[in-house]
């Protein structure tokens, strides 16, 4: 179907009162979203509602997911999906996935819905990104008992595999919104469902077989300051740090400065610079330096190098970080290596 301004501005017209906030959301995770969706993960939005003192009521979930097409018909498309699924076990029943419509796609970005009737589903990308992270990050918080005592609960959790492993890339997208990231300290701070979270992230096995709702030592999971750091999440790991939480945290990569090096996030590095983080203390894959010159991030490099980085340190199973930069062919990193000696 051709774009039609007057197609699409009718159709968002007849869309009830009922549906309307949930069908704002819908858009704004379609057009956003990391990755394509199952209809099952988007259906599963309906549990969600922050205008009620509860913000996660499985009672709210559709009978049906493929409701949500009837919801809002003609602005989605389905497909089926001819990869494997985010996680075969729990997700064996997804096989369609949900796409907007491209044509109406555009119109809720363009300037021509601002001045529409419709301009209440006008989506913007930061807004986008922040009702992303905070619908995830709701959803997470839902899991308040020790995962491996709740398996039909995760079993029907559908959004569990997005929310878990997406939610840091749409905080870091949302432009530092306040409210947002009280709602990240909240979560960080939460303790059982950050535990699972760390369970389903990263496979942590936070709760003992013997009697699953005592927690084991809690020093041998990663910290929220490593996350936050790994996660590029410098507002957050600012305020842990003021909170009192060990800078040098560490987890798989190190400490979270060697973490936040390994991807690269200057602004996070720099802070943790700042705030006394041990430049040469290394991890399993070398020190933060190796880690940043292996990947190419010059400018991780040149901060790390600044704060007195030592160029010929390495890790258990790494070389140097001129080794580690030629191996990658970041000739670029070697240059500022060699010359800071």
């Amino acid at each position: 179907m051709a774009f039609s301004i007057d197609n699409y501005a009718q159709s968002l017209s007849q869309i009830s009162d009922e549906h309307s906030q949930l069908v704002i959301r819908f858009f704004q995770w379609l057009a956003y979203s990391t990755r394509t969706l199952y209809i099952e993960e988007l259906a599963e939005i309906a549990t969600l509602d922050f205008k009620t003192p509860t913000a996660f009521d499985p009672n709210r979930r559709l009978r049906d997911p493929r409701d949500i097409l009837t919801i809002c018909p003609t602005t989605m498309i389905t497909s089926t999906s001819t990869g494997p699924n985010p996680n075969p076990q729990e997700f064996k029943k997804q096989q369609q996935q949900v796409h907007l419509n491209p044509s109406v796609k555009q119109y809720l970005q363009s300037q021509d819905i601002q001045n529409a009737p419709a301009n209440t589903y006008a989506i913007s990308m930061t807004n986008a990104h922040t009702t992303i992270a905070k619908d995830s990050l709701t959803y997470l918080l839902q899991f308040n008992q020790p995962y491996n005592t709740i398996p039909t609960t995760i079993h029907n959790s559908h959004l569990l595999s997005y929310a878990t492993n997406y939610w840091p890339i749409h905080s870091r997208l949302a432009n530092d919104n306040q409210e947002l990231n009280t709602l990240i300290h909240k979560f960080l701070n939460s303790g059982t469902p950050y535990l699972n979270w760390t369970a389903f992230l990263d496979g942590y096995t936070p709760f003992n077989a013997s009697n699953p709702a005592t927690p084991n030592n809690l020093t041998t999971h990663p910290h929220q300051l490593y996350y936050a750091s790994a996660f590029g999440l410098t507002n957050i790991v600012q305020t842990l740090i003021d909170e009192g939480a060990p800078v040098d945290s560490r987890g798989p990569s190190g400490t979270g400065l060697a973490a936040a090096s390994l991807v690269g996030h200057t602004g996070t590095v720099r802070l943790l610079v700042d705030r006394g983080a041990d430049v040469n203390l290394a991890g399993p894959f070398g020190t933060p330096l190796v880690l940043a010159a292996g990947k190419g991030f010059v400018g991780v490099v040149e901060v790390l190098l600044e704060a007195g980085a030592d160029v010929n340190g390495r890790g258990e199973w790494s070389e140097s970080a001129v080794v580690e930069a030629r191996k990658g062919g970041f000739e670029d990193v070697v240059r500022v290596l060699l010359g800071s000696g």
